[in-house]
C-alpha cells in the first residue's frame, strides 16, 4: 500500500511539472515605434540679385533678353504684370521690373508679348568690363576699338556696339559734333535683330 501511495505521488508530481513547462509565458510587451514624417521644409524665399549684379551684354540685361516671352521673362521673377491700361499718349508695357529695381531699368515689348529692348537709367547694372550708365565715351573706346558712333535721340549722340544680331546702345547727351571724351553715358539700350533706338518718351 506504501508503495502504490509513494508511486501515485511521484506520478501527480510528474504531471504537475510537466503542466508548468508547457503552459506560454507571458512574453514582454512589445514596444511601440512611431515613425513621424519629417515636416516639409519651407521654400527659401526669393532674394533677387541686386542692381549692381545684372551684366549687359550684347542684347540682354541679366536673365531678361529681348526675344524673351513674357511667360519666361516672370518665371525668373525679376519682373511683374504692370496691370497699367495704355492710353493714347504713353505706350505701357504689360511687364515691368519688380520694386526692388525702382525706375532703373524697363523694357518694350511687342505685339505678341515679347521683350523688344531693355533699358538702363541708373547706374548699377554693368558689361563685363564695367561700362554702364555714368562711363566715358574715353571708357568705352578703349573696351570697343570698333565701336559706332551716330546721331541718336534728340540731336544726341549713340555709340553701339553688336555681336552678331544683338546689339548695346549707350547714349550721350551732347551732340556728334560737341561730344568729348569725357562726355557720360546716361542711357543704355540692348535690342536683337535691329539697333537700338536710345530713345524713351516720357508721359
Amino acid at each position: 500500500m506504501k508503495r502504490m501511495t509513494a508511486a501515485l505521488v511521484a506520478l501527480l508530481f510528474f504531471v504537475t511539472a510537466c503542466s508548468s513547462r508547457d503552459e506560454p509565458q507571458p512574453s514582454a510587451a512589445t514596444p511601440t515605434v512611431s515613425l513621424s514624417s519629417p515636416s516639409p521644409a519651407s521654400p527659401t524665399p526669393f532674394e533677387p540679385p541686386k542692381l549692381e549684379s545684372l551684366i549687359i551684354s550684347p542684347g540682354a540685361v541679366g536673365p531678361i533678353a529681348a526675344g524673351t516671352s513674357t511667360a519666361d521673362a516672370l518665371a525668373t521673377n525679376l519682373m511683374v504684370r504692370s496691370g497699367a491700361e495704355p492710353n493714347d499718349e504713353c505706350e505701357v508695357p504689360p511687364l515691368t521690373w519688380i520694386d526692388q529695381y525702382g525706375d532703373a531699368l524697363d523694357v518694350r515689348m511687342s505685339q505678341d508679348g515679347n521683350i523688344v529692348s531693355v533699358g538702363v537709367f541708373k547706374p548699377g547694372p554693368h558689361t563685363l568690363e564695367g561700362l554702364g550708365v555714368g562711363s566715358t565715351l574715353a571708357d568705352i573706346e578703349k573696351v570697343y576699338d570698333d565701336a559706332e558712333m551716330a546721331e541718336a535721340g534728340y540731336n544726341q549722340t549713340g555709340v553701339y556696339v553688336s555681336d552678331g544680331d544683338r546689339w548695346i546702345g549707350f547714349l550721350f547727351n551732347e551732340t556728334l559734333n560737341d561730344i568729348t571724351p569725357s562726355a557720360l553715358v546716361h542711357f543704355v539700350e540692348v535690342s536683337a535683330h535691329e539697333k537700338p533706338e536710345l530713345i524713351r518718351d516720357g508721359c
